[in-house]
C-alpha cells in the first residue's frame, strides 16, 4: 500500500500494463513520475518476493531509497541501500532484504562472486535504462534476472530517437512491452500545466556584438 502520495491516471495505467504484460520499458519525460510507477508495481506484484532496484549512480540510488522508505508501507529494516562503499562481506546479508536498492556495478560484481543469490527475487527495476547497451553492468544483471524469470521494469526519459537504439535496449533487457507517454497524451495532458511563451528582443551588449562579429569573420 502506498502512503503519502496519490498516483495519477497515467501512472496507474502504465503500472497496470507492466503487471499484466511482463517485461516493460517505460518511456516518460522527466518530471512525470517514473519512480512512482515503479512503486505501484512494487506494491502490487502478485508474486511476493524480493525486489532489486538499480540506479546508475550512488546519489540516484540514495534518492530512490528515500522515496521507497517514504511511500511504501514496509518496515525500513527490510530496505537496504547497497553500493560499493560497503565491504563485500557485509553486503551478503544485505542482499537478503526485501528491497535492495543498488548500483548495477555492485550487483554485477556480487553476482559474479556469488555473494548475491537471485532465487528469491521477483522484480528488477532499472532506472535510466537507456544505459543498457554493450558491456554496461545493467545488461549482465538483466540477463541473470531473465534466466530466473524475474520481471524486468526499465525506466527512461531518453531511450534515443533511433529505432535501432530502442531495439538494442529491448534486446539487452529482454523487454517485450513498451509504455511511452508525452506531455500531449490524453491521460497525461490534464496534469501538465500549459506554458505561454513570449518573445522579447533585446539589444546585445558591446562585448557580445564583438564576439558575434568575430565568429562571423571566422566562418567566411
Amino acid at each position: 500500500m502506498l502512503k503519502g502520495i496519490k498516483p495519477r491516471e497515467y501512472q496507474e495505467n502504465i503500472a497496470k500494463s507492466v503487471l499484466e504484460k511482463g517485461n516493460t520499458l517505460v518511456v516518460l519525460p522527466t518530471g512525470l513520475g517514473k519512480t512512482l510507477i515503479a512503486l505501484i508495481v512494487m506494491d502490487k506484484m502478485p508474486t511476493k518476493g524480493n525486489i532489486l532496484f538499480m540506479a546508475p549512480t550512488k546519489p540516484l540510488a540514495e534518492q530512490h531509497a528515500v522515496s521507497i522508505k517514504k511511500h511504501l508501507s514496509i518496515d525500513e529494516e527490510e530496505i537496504a541501500l547497497i553500493t560499493g562503499t560497503i565491504k563485500p562481506k557485509d553486503r551478503i546479508e544485505l542482499w537478503k532484504k526485501k528491497i535492495c536498492i543498488c548500483t548495477p556495478q555492485t550487483a554485477r560484481n556480487d553476482l559474479m562472486k556469488e555473494r548475491l543469490d537471485l532465487d528469491n527475487f521477483v522484480l528488477c527495476v532499472i532506472d535510466e535504462a537507456h544505459r543498457s547497451v554493450g558491456n554496461y553492468a545493467y545488461t549482465y544483471v538483466a540477463e541473470k534476472c531473465w534466466d530466473r524469470n524475474i520481471k524486468i521494469l526499465g525506466m527512461t526519459a531518453s531511450p534515443g530517437g533511433e529505432k535501432k537504439r530502442i531495439k538494442e535496449i529491448m534486446k539487452a533487457l529482454h523487454i517485450t512491452n513498451i509504455e511511452a507517454r508525452t506531455h500531449g497524451d490524453i491521460d497525461v495532458e490534464k496534469y501538465v500545466q500549459k506554458t505561454k511563451t513570449s518573445w522579447r528582443f533585446i539589444e546585445l551588449p558591446k562585448e557580445m556584438k564583438e564576439a558575434r562579429d568575430y565568429l562571423k569573420e571566422m566562418y567566411k
